[in-house]
């Protein structure tokens, strides 16, 4: 599978096309020329953005628990762009230099294209989620759509079982400091847990049935 196979079945999932093809298209190259495990775990930490991004829209300022999961944030956004400067820091100096002066700088608009571009980022966990096929992993090159049992390997597995719980506990130690789902704040934190558990649980199955298999 190319890169650009790869972007177009991304684009098929039903939510539209990708906010930045050239800047997507830049990294996934990178990820097959041995980035993989940092563009990954962007990936994941952009999962987290967008994620905390929506419950902090939902309560607004002033809430409880605000202040912390918006310094939880801010972690989260200084981790994800080191992550993508380790992944474009060898790339060929035009691209690099482009993607730094559009996604990595401190001024309002590159902070806005950012974060849709953590959509777009998401959008690739989520389909590593799935167990569906990626251009920059060799482990996966026989997995296809049309093949559901295909064999995914324990690595891999263990990896998104891994990311999966952090996000896991990061959540459920907020819930512990809300006391509870008593606010709002709380159940929809409590729902996002619950949300991470059934992919955990997941995980692990399709793990189980592998080693059975």
């Amino acid at each position: 599978m190319t890169v650009q196979e790869f972007l177009t079945m991304l684009e098929s999932d039903g939510k539209g096309p990708l906010s930045d093809r050239e800047a997507l298209t830049l990294l996934v190259q990178r990820a097959a020329e041995g980035l993989s495990q940092p563009f990954l775990d962007a990936c994941f930490h952009a999962k987290f953005l967008v994620r905390s991004q929506e419950v902090m829209r939902r309560i607004g300022r002033g809430a409880e628990g605000f202040d912390l999961m918006a310094a939880e944030f801010q972690a989260g956004v200084e981790r994800t762009t080191t992550l993508l400067r380790t992944v474009v820091k060898e790339a060929p100096a035009e691209s690099r230099d482009r993607f730094v002066r559009e996604y990595l700088q401190t001024d309002r608009g590159s902070f806005s294209r950012f974060l849709s571009l953590c959509n777009d980022l998401t959008r690739i966990k989520n389909w590593e989620v799935d167990g569906r096929p990626l251009p920059f992993l060799p482990s996966m090159s026989s997995v296809t759509l049309s093949s559901p049992t295909a064999s995914i390997s324990r690595a891999d597995t263990m990896k998104d079982l891994l990311r999966a719980s952090r996000l896991a506990l990061l959540l459920f130690v907020l819930l512990l400091i809300f006391e509870g789902p008593v606010s709002i704040l709380g159940w929809i934190t409590a729902f996002i847990i619950m949300g991470l558990f059934v992919v955990i649980e997941y995980t692990a199955a399709r793990q189980q049935n592998e080693q059975g298999a």
